[in-house]
């Protein structure tokens, strides 16, 4: 089998992968729409229905007293007086929070975190002022971080409570290591309860905590929950089938001990709910490149839920846990910590913050081999510094590894392409009898001991190899909008000049230039001559990053199968 065959059997593998994930984004089930006139009065702010907003925290005692002994009451939550403790997202204040890697506006109602710009990631790397929003409270881009306590007899603080700050801009500076910005809600029952951000400098980790004060007669009673809520996002308007973001993962995460990670998409959380419980878990919503999640203490029993809930003006996403109930005696305070992760989903980061945090970054099947890729990838890219010289370094050592198993497939090649002359000729002999001419054709086969099949092995071991690397490349973070020389300024956008594309389609006519094609009918050969120009056309959209890997692929292997021609054409 000639070499141009197995390039071209894996690219078509690659776009067959990529057409079957578009049919599914283009064909396959659709988000609920978003009717703007119907929830506009509610934006900005936080979308609630009265029925909805507070977990059920009974059930969820029954769920934490089946794993201990002492059996914890059964709660029934009371409501907050919406009339006197609440406003509508339109009338809350917003508190601005800006540290070195966060742009970050707080609603005084219910504390909750409802705006976040990554300061150093932006939308476009050409215009840097304009940041990417993670968190938004905008009708369209709706998704929320908010927070809450569920008690027994005493006013509940829910996500509409009106809480209220010291200052309505809190900004880390100069010389700062930590940044705090509390916020305090005061009940009529004697009630109070503080909320707490502290944001570290560097870091994507926010510390969060809860601090209720029983200032009445009477013993408090109740639980807390943090939950993550959204809008699916609209990804059917991204550029075409090529753009990464409409194939990686979108949807909730949960990890627990007994079932460890486990991620489901916006259609499965619209069949069912999905409910676990442990003592060392996390949640998350998780999208392309960035993850915001609500971390526990380890060792606190929760549980954990996500779900759909539908609403009047579409589905909203819901991942949420509940802490156990807690009883705070007249007098006493008690604070309940929590942990937020909202950021990129950087690697060297992410591998220590939690068991299976590492696993948000979705390579699918091939993760095993994709993280192997990365790590490779990642130790080069710290020893020169650029993204786009590391991936040609690393294409070189995986050409490398393969040395031995294309070696043989291009001498094969080049044998078949001595035989190309007798077996025209067998061509022409036989041209009415096809059999007796495939016949024939094998005999010389044997006879040269030239087997055309002797290319298959490298083809499928690179097969599973190119598909990771291809999750790799779009997959991580670390790459987005990264350099490698002169007119690449962005790996993870296609090439503005095309000139990735033009050198790996030139490579490939070159390359079938080395290869014969024995037996071939004049359509199949049609077809063959047509393929460099179809491939070079489809690269045109692919992201330079990946272009990358193949235009050097495919020149490393012209070049071997040129000198090893030489070497075999030399032969008497």
């Amino acid at each position: 089998m000639s070499n141009m065959r197995p390039i071209l059997f894996i690219g078509l593998v690659f776009v067959s992968f990529m057409l079957w994930q578009a049919w599914q984004k283009d064909y396959g089930p659709k988000p609920t729409p978003v009717d703007a006139s119907s929830v506009s009065e509610q934006a900005p702010g936080l979308i609630t229905d009265a029925e909805d907003d507070l977990p059920t925290v009974n059930t969820i005692a029954q769920a934490v007293s089946a794993n201990d002994e002492n059996d914890l009451p059964q709660i029934n939550p009371t409501r907050t007086d919406t009339s006197s403790s609440t406003q509508s997202g339109s009338q809350a204040e917003q508190i601005t929070v800006e540290t070195d890697v966060y742009r970050i506006r707080l609603s005084t109602q219910g504390a909750s975190l409802v705006h976040a710009e990554l300061l150093a990631y932006p939308i476009d790397r050409m215009i840097p002022e304009d940041k990417y929003v993670l968190l938004d409270d905008q009708v369209q881009s709706y998704f929320v971080a908010t927070h809450g306590l569920v008690s027994t007899s005493h006013q509940s603080v829910a996500p509409g409570a009106t809480f209220s700050a010291a200052q309505s801009t809190y900004t880390l500076k100069e010389g700062q290591d930590e940044l705090i910005v509390p916020m305090t809600w005061r009940g009529d029952d004697g009630i109070e309860v503080t909320k707490t951000y502290r944001f570290t400098r560097g870091s994507y980790e926010i510390d969060f905590d809860q601090t209720i004060r029983n200032n009445s007669s009477s013993t408090w009673e109740g639980a807390a929950f943090h939950r993550l809520e959204r809008r699916e996002p609209n990804l059917e308007d991204k550029n075409a089938f090529t753009n990464p973001e409409r194939f990686s993962f979108n949807g909730a995460a949960l990890y627990t001990e007994e079932d460890k990670y486990e991620k489901f998409d916006y259609e499965e959380l619209r069949e069912g709910d999905k409910k676990r419980n442990s003592d060392y878990g996390w949640m998350a919503m998780v999208q392309h490149y960035f993850i915001t999640a609500w971390l526990p203490e380890a060792g606190v029993q929760a549980d954990y839920s996500a779900r759909a809930i539908p609403r009047s003006g579409g589905t909203l996403y819901r991942v949420e846990n509940v802490m156990p109930t807690i009883a705070i005696a007249a007098g006493d305070s008690q604070t309940i910590e929590q942990h937020m992760f909202l950021g990129p989903k950087l690697q060297d980061v992410i591998n220590n913050i939690r068991d299976g945090f590492d696993l948000t970054v979705d390579y699918g099947i091939f993760t095993p081999l994709s993280a192997v890729l990365f790590w490779i990838l990642d130790f080069i890219h710290g020893l020169i510094g650029n993204w786009g010289w590391a991936i040609v370094i690393l294409t070189i050592l995986i050409k490398g590894l393969f040395f031995k198993l294309t070696e043989k497939q291009y001498k094969t090649t080049a044998k078949l392409r001595k035989l190309g002359p007798r077996i025209a000729a067998l061509k022409e002999r036989y041209s009415d009898d096809k059999q007796t001419f495939n016949m024939k054709m094998m005999e010389l086969y044997k006879t040269e001991k030239a087997n055309p099949f002797g290319g298959c092995l490298p083809m499928l071991v690179q097969i599973p190899v190119f598909i990771a690397l291809y999750w790799v490349l779009i997959e991580s973070v670390e790459l987005r909008q990264a350099p490698w020389m002169l007119w690449i300024q962005d790996l993870t956008a296609p090439d503005p000049f095309f000139i990735l594309p033009l050198i790996y389609g030139a490579g490939m006519i070159l390359t079938m230039r080395l290869s014969p094609s024995p037996g071939m009918d004049p359509m199949q050969q049609k077809i063959m001559m047509f393929m460099p120009v179809a491939f070079t056309l489809l690269f045109l959209f692919f992201q330079s990053g990946l272009v990358l890997y193949w235009a050097v692929n495919v020149m490393i292997s012209l070049a071997q199968q040129w000198v090893i021609t030489k070497r075999i054409d030399a032969l008497p």
